[in-house]
């Protein structure tokens, strides 16, 4: 039901042994090129495949705000931010009880991330000058030469990767959408020499990406004075550069929003809110490797009201934009606990948090759509959430959210809506989704609730 749309501050379970090869990458050789391995090279739809369903969605989701570095559990900390809190290799910390094992599936709150070792003071920051532009070779539109005041530019640093490759057409749709209002996207390739991998991955992408497409030097130039210049940051990352050539805001590519974009266009924009927001998160993920992994372990011995008294406490301490993660941690141990009184307590309470906006939406939907050992829950309520992330979404995540709405109107005896709602979902489905989006539609045409878990 889940789609790689899902990313933000949510809370899941992601799958530790995926770290290798999910995420954003951190150059670690000489000219910062990376070589690639069978592993780092194999189709992450695949290997989202092969995990159980609910993993797999949320480790979808986490691709927007996670940076896995091929780590397994040693440094965790603030995205793109210069913090870590040292782990040990079995992925705890002596604040939060026993270690838990290397192949656990630990309960990650989102905005804490898999950081290297290496600490250092950043170069850049939001507000200061942009760094010049010093591409090597442009293989895709018209060259530009230096920020001027009459464009606010994008510049988003991509590999050839799978998640980089998910982040490039949303870049082109940015192009498109703001091309008029003087907005300039620039997707700068770094690492790979492109007589080698990346060049059959820019013949592919000749059909879906219509922005500027630049080459950086075999010396990574652009990836140095830019990317590592912000705490050896991973890619995909975006910077946006306003009409006074200085950076408004870096951050994950898929992180960067049309709302973004259109307020720094405006002039609206404030770079300080966005550096408040972030020491906010810092200190969120602070608070976070503090608590999770030890609720997790109370989670898996089915503790569930030491597990509720340490989120409470997690809560507590939680910045109070991002207490809806403390609160959907509880919103899951009620549903452990089969509590249905108290998942739609904590669920109606995550809808009306101004911090969860539209990012739990549909995970919240989805988590209740699928729970079919507890009594008394309100769908109605679920299906509230579904539909106001649909309002936000389209195209194939437009998909996954109706394929969760059918089954909450299916669950409230609306059978015939259920049925006209999954066919549009089969409808906007990508391949890979429609065979069981298809079988999922034959149960509900047989009065039957199906297995939506797959």
């Amino acid at each position: 039901m889940q789609n790689s749309y899902r990313h933000g501050w949510l809370v899941g379970f992601l799958a530790l042994t995926a770290c290798g090869s999910l995420g954003a990458q951190t150059p670690e050789t000489e000219g910062n090129r990376v070589p690639k391995s069978d592993t780092a090279s194999r189709s992450i739809t695949e290997r989202l495949r092969a995990m159980p369903r609910q993993v797999a969605a949320t480790t979808r989701a986490a691709m927007g705000r996670l940076k896995w570095n091929g780590l397994r559990g040693e440094n965790v900390g603030e995205p793109y931010e210069d913090i870590e809190i040292p782990l040990t290799s079995s992925g705890t910390t002596s604040e939060i009880g026993p270690p838990v094992p290397d192949q656990a599936v630990p309960l990650v709150p989102f905005g804490t991330v898999f950081q290297p070792r290496k600490r250092h003071q950043p170069a850049l920051d939001m507000g200061q000058p942009a760094p010049p532009l010093k591409v090597a070779k442009w293989l895709q539109g018209e060259p530009v030469k230096k920020f001027d005041a009459q464009h606010v530019y994008v510049v988003a640093f991509w590999s050839a990767d799978e998640i980089c490759r998910e982040s490039l057409p949303d870049l082109s749709e940015l192009q498109t959408k703001f091309a008029d209002q003087g907005l300039v996207v620039i997707a700068q390739h770094c690492w790979e020499d492109l007589s080698g991998p990346a060049q059959p991955f820019l013949r592919d992408l000749d059909r879906e990406v219509t922005c500027r497409i630049a080459l950086d030097d075999r010396r990574g130039t652009m990836y140095r004075t830019w990317v590592a210049a912000t705490s050896g940051l991973g890619v995909p990352t975006a910077f946006v550069i306003d009409r006074q050539q200085r950076i408004a805001w870096f951050g994950p590519t898929q992180g960067l929003k049309a709302t973004i974009v259109s307020s720094i266009l405006e002039g609206t924009f404030s770079i300080e809110q966005a550096k408040r927001e972030r020491t906010e998160r810092r200190e969120f993920s602070r608070v976070a490797q503090k608590y999770a992994l030890h609720i997790d372990r109370l989670m898996k011995a089915q503790e569930w009201d030491k597990a509720e008294r340490l989120a409470q406490q997690f809560e507590r301490e939680c910045p109070e934009s991002f207490r809806f993660s403390a609160r959907h941690v509880r919103f899951k141990i009620a549903a452990g606990k089969k509590d249905g009184p108290a998942v739609n307590r904590l669920a109606r309470q995550l809808g009306d948090d101004v911090g969860m906006k539209g990012c739990l939406n549909d995970l919240v939907a989805y988590e209740m759509a699928v729970m079919t050992d507890i009594d008394g829950l309100d769908f109605s309520l679920a299906e509230q959430f579904a539909r106001r992330e649909l309002a936000e979404c389209e195209g194939p995540d437009k998909a996954a959210v109706l394929d969760t709405l059918a089954c909450l109107v299916f669950r409230q005896g609306r059978q015939d809506e259920a049925i006209a709602v999954q066919k549009e979902a089969v409808s906007l489905a990508e391949e890979s989704e429609r065979a069981a989006m298809k079988e999922r539609l034959e149960a509900y045409e047989m009065g039957k609730l199906p297995d939506v878990t797959k």
